[in-house]
């Protein structure tokens, strides 16, 4: 962590930009980011939105500042969603899927959303005519276990085709 810190600093003052030109989010209330620094709130506020995952947040920011990431910190869904869809080689926020590679639509989901997790990833299907995919955040909890246990007995008794990956916490 440290040296990623001191990368993104050093990179930050290559670029002569400011502690106060980063737009940087904390993720809270599980799927949510919320914004920390004078930027993020700046733009939160120009946008009417108290988050930063909106389509609303994100296209303002690469309009006006598009030599600028998000920088989001803590473990949201968004976090996970865009390490595993870059390992898969797909690519996020497909028309609102949210990872697309050449084979599967993937709706990535906490394990407490799994029935969710169906649904979505049947539409996501649909909508981009490719297989359908659930990624599962778990954790080595119980709750997380038996969760991934009804997922997987669920797809098999409705006989879906549906490829499930798991991402531990």
């Amino acid at each position: 962590m440290k040296y990623f810190l001191f990368i993104v600093f050093t990179s930050l003052l290559s670029l002569n930009i400011s502690a106060n030109d980063l737009i940087e989010c904390k993720q809270r209330k599980g799927r949510w980011d919320y914004p920390t620094s004078p930027l993020a709130k700046k733009i939160s506020n120009i946008v009417g939105k108290k988050t930063c995952n909106g389509k609303d947040f994100k296209d303002y920011v690469n309009r006006n500042y598009p030599h600028l990431k998000i920088l989001t910190t803590g473990k949201s869904e968004d976090s996970y969603n865009e390490k595993f869809c870059k390992l898969q080689g797909g690519i996020t926020e497909l028309k609102r899927i949210d990872c697309v590679t050449n084979v599967y639509a993937i709706e990535v989901d906490r394990a407490k959303k799994w029935r969710e997790a169906i649904g979505q990833s049947l539409q996501y299907a649909y909508l981009s005519k490719k297989k359908p995919g659930i990624a599962l955040i778990t954790s080595k909890s119980q709750k997380d276990r038996e969760y991934l246990k009804l997922l997987k007995e669920v797809i098999k008794y409705s006989n879906l085709d549906i490829k499930v990956w798991i991402i531990q916490k």
